[in-house]
């Protein structure tokens, strides 16, 4: 788990580091740049669990997930009312081939599981980039309230 600091940025180097497990989906969207496809996911993200008694409270920022460069990948998901997309864990799976390593080039397969769905969310991707959008703060529950 992470321990919470001043960073507002992280990206592959960080990945063994960093953990998103029950953190809320607030949105997904597909950028073309002209250099490549993003795919983005904006999340409530649980910095610290801070311990209270028999209960927790939690430091939470909105954030965003960049994977880099996409090439390909599948996002399939069952949505029911009212129901929340929260993560419980990102794999990373390096699919770059011999030639390409030896070029420097990185492809990862990245693999977003999420509750109560039957289908991963599949990434293939370059690398990424998380990013706070906003300010920490501490919540009674596991996602920032909607203003």
């Amino acid at each position: 788990m992470m321990e919470p600091s001043d960073r507002r940025v992280w990206s592959d180097e960080d990945f063994e580091q960093l953990s998103w497990h029950d953190n809320r989906i607030r949105s997904i969207r597909v950028r073309n740049p002209a250099e490549g496809y993003d795919f983005e996911v904006e999340f409530d993200h649980i910095l610290e669990w801070m311990p209270r008694g028999k209960r927790y409270r939690f430091l939470l920022a909105p954030a965003r997930l960049s994977f880099h460069d996409v090439t390909g990948g599948h996002v399939g998901f069952d949505l029911h009312y009212r129901q929340d997309l929260i993560i419980l864990d990102i794999a990373r799976e390096d699919i770059a081939g011999e030639a390409e390593r030896r070029e420097g080039v990185r492809r990862w397969r990245f693999t977003l599981t999420l509750e109560m769905q039957r289908a991963p969310i599949v990434i293939e991707a370059s690398g990424f980039t998380q990013r706070l959008i906003g300010e920490p703060r501490e919540c009674d529950g596991q996602t920032i309230d909607d203003d």
